[in-house]
């Protein structure tokens, strides 16, 4: 029975045979009866809608709860709601809702219910926006490769950094052609590390492919202080919402959050995480030599010039990035 009921309907052909033929049947019955009707699947599909045929929503809550009270005093106890909701169609005439009966089985018996494991998925905690103590005690990281383009060729430069959510500091800021390494943002991150020698109480970040290594460094590293769960010290939320936070003068000027690391916390941190795969010079001999080619003097280029400087070298640039 069980194959059976597990088989694709969708290509069972005598299923569809089976019910045009009775839905033709049932068709037949009701022109013969009902001549001054026209029908048709949709017609009769509406009016088995309007005589409440399919759920009948002029049925009462309460004449639902006796009925399910009724139930659960005998064997109808050890039912789910799906058969329970069956048997209240099919031997008390109540065409109602299966989330009715779910919510009235939840009212008059939780305990079975909590038993069972809550057939019905725990509605999700509203999200809402973090707090923050005062400076480093949240850190938000995110990258931007909006200006890259189709197949990353449009502007192939991508934008990933760090912001302290409190000061709105920003505490360091990296472009490279790519912004979706793990290992690469783990790196640039263990460099922020060693150039502070402070880590923030939390990290605020997205779901992303490229936050992996740097949640779980991060992670690694907190552990040490033993002031709250490690695992909790990670907040995961959309790129949306990565701007927004709530914090008051008062926390700002009494709470300056400064966790220390140490040199050989980093060094642990770094050899287990393989961040130190990653070359120091992110440009290869090539690259380096091609742009000093098309520009040997970088100096003479003003910061207004940059956009033609950069279709310059991508017009003449003749390697394959």
């Amino acid at each position: 029975m069980a194959d059976n009921r597990e088989a694709t309907w969708t290509d069972d052909d005598n299923l569809k045979e089976v019910l045009t033929k009775y839905v033709q049947q049932a068709l037949d019955f009701l022109r013969r009866e009902f001549l001054q009707y026209a029908w048709s699947i949709r017609s009769l599909d509406r009016r088995l809608r309007h005589f409440n045929i399919y759920n009948d929503r002029s049925i009462e809550v309460q004449d639902v709860k006796e009925a399910v009270e009724e139930e659960l005093k005998g064997p109808g106890k050890l039912l789910g709601y799906r058969a329970l909701h069956k048997k209240i169609r099919l031997e008390h005439g109540l065409n109602v809702t299966r989330d009715q009966v779910y919510d009235v089985m939840s009212e008059l018996n939780p305990q079975s219910f909590e038993a069972r494991g809550n057939v019905r998925a725990k509605r999700q905690r509203r999200k809402g926006n973090f707090t923050a103590r005062g400076s480093n005690w949240v850190h938000s990281l995110d990258g931007h490769d909006k200006l890259m383009g189709y197949q990353s060729s449009t502007f192939p430069l991508a934008v990933y950094g760090c912001m302290d959510t409190a000061s709105r500091k920003l505490l360091w800021l990296k472009v490279w052609v790519y912004n979706h390494d793990p290992k690469l943002i783990g790196r640039w991150c263990l460099e922020h590390f060693y150039e502070t020698k402070i880590i923030s109480a939390m990290l605020r970040v997205d779901k992303g492919t490229e936050t992996g290594t740097m949640a779980t460094m991060h992670a690694f590293l907190r552990r040490h202080h033993n002031d709250m769960d490690p695992h909790e010290t990670v907040i995961y939320g959309p790129s949306t919402s990565n701007q927004i936070w709530k914090c008051s003068v008062y926390f700002l000027s009494k709470f300056e959050i400064d966790l220390p690391v140490t040199e050989e916390q980093l060094k642990e941190v770094a050899t287990g995480s393989g961040v130190l795969n990653i070359p120091d010079d992110f440009l290869t001999l090539k690259f380096s030599e091609e742009c000093e080619r098309i520009f040997p003097d970088i100096d003479t280029i003003n910061p207004d010039e940059w956009k033609e400087a950069y279709l310059h070298l991508k017009h003449n640039f003749t390697l394959s990035v």
